[in-house]
């Protein structure tokens, strides 16, 4: 299982500046681990890895982990979600490095996702919450791997007759060491429940299914909005990162939009939408720049305020509200009084007006 955590989605441009390697049984029972931040050269930190920036500078680089990295991998399959993302940086770092590495088997637990899991998207946050896994997708590297680790079990079962390997699963679970600076700590705080079932009920997105970065930036995006607060910043940044990876700022627009709106769907699915969910949907679409999105959802009204006196002395009681005022009453244009109008006056045939009373 690899997990990791880049600077961006070009990988001639961006870096790898996180591994979490597990080495995993059929069963998904771990048998070693190992984790490392590799330093990120002239990359920019974006802003939703600022956790990382301290320890960065410190890490060893790509080339220098590169041989151990080769060698924990060598003759196992390799298990990732978008695992054609992590090929594509490993090809780019690795060729820098001036080594050649053997090709090695692969699973991706986002496209098998697809065809084992019956959840309304294959994000890595979702699947690992529909299989009961605790792991906080996104805090590091090796959480992610954990993720995908709990996946694998059900996928065999699924599949496993009808996966076939060029290499058969040996080596040595006592030798995963990878050189490192300071051991990498998990950063960020649990998602919030409400917006966590809320984005495992969202549909995917075509865009998702179709194409492997697009499924990362969105896998990304929703471990930012996660957080369940303001973060702007983030979003900018990650939306920078794939403009630079060739991606329009209009079909990136059309990207979150949709997935704003697939976040409206689910919520009203959900139950109703009291004035904290309503927060948080709003802090999402002023995340990622649409503020006004969600403006047509009203909260709901207030309980009544106890009567008086219904309260115990242990607790204060609040005043009632004043009594709305009378609706607004017709009146009758031929003998002036309140109650009805001209055409149903009970006195238009008998006789003249009488004297007009106090309204």
């Amino acid at each position: 299982m690899v997990g990791y955590t880049t600077t961006g989605f070009t990988p001639v441009r961006d870096r790898l500046v996180a591994l979490g390697v597990l080495h995993v049984d059929a069963e998904g029972r771990i048998e070693g681990r190992s984790e490392a931040l590799l330093s990120p050269g002239a990359a920019a930190i974006p802003p939703h890895l600022a956790h990382l920036a301290g320890r960065l500078p410190e890490a060893p680089s790509f080339a220098r982990v590169a041989p151990h990295l080769l060698r924990l991998l060598e003759g196992r399959v390799v298990v990732a979600h978008d695992a054609e993302v992590l090929e594509s940086f490993l090809d780019a770092h690795l060729m820098e490095a001036g080594i050649l590495a053997p090709s090695l088997p692969a699973l991706c637990t986002h496209e098998l996702g697809r065809a084992t899991f019956p959840t309304r998207n294959h994000r890595l946050s979702t699947l690992a919450r529909h299989v009961g896994s605790d792991v906080v997708v996104g805090r590091s590297a090796v959480d992610d791997a954990h993720a995908v680790a709990a996946l694998l079990p059900r996928i065999l079962a699924r599949h496993g007759a009808t996966l076939t390997y060029p290499c058969a699963a040996v080596g040595d679970p006592s030798a995963m060491v990878l050189p490192t600076g300071r051991a990498p700590v998990a950063g960020g705080d649990a998602p919030d429940p409400w917006l966590a079932d809320l984005f495992a009920r969202t549909s995917g997105l075509a865009r998702e299914l179709n194409d492997a970065r697009v499924a990362r930036y969105v896998d990304v995006l929703v471990t930012v909005l996660l957080r369940g607060q303001l973060v702007p910043e983030e979003v900018r940044g990650l939306t920078r990162l794939m403009v630079a990876a060739g991606y329009g700022a209009a079909e990136l627009r059309q990207v979150q939009e949709r997935l704003l709106e697939s976040m409206r769907r689910a919520a009203f699915e959900h139950g109703r939408i009291r004035a904290r969910e309503l927060r948080h949907l709003r802090a999402c679409a002023t995340s990622v720049g649409i503020p006004g999105y969600f403006d047509d959802l009203i909260p709901p009204e207030p309980e009544p305020a106890p009567e008086p006196g219904s309260g115990s002395f242990s607790r204060p009681v609040r005043k009632p509200l004043p009594p709305a005022p009378p609706p607004q009453l017709p009146r009758c244009g031929h003998c002036l009084e309140v109650g009805h109008y001209t055409s149903s006056c009970p006195r238009r045939e008998s006789g003249p007006v009488r004297a007009i009373g106090p309204v």
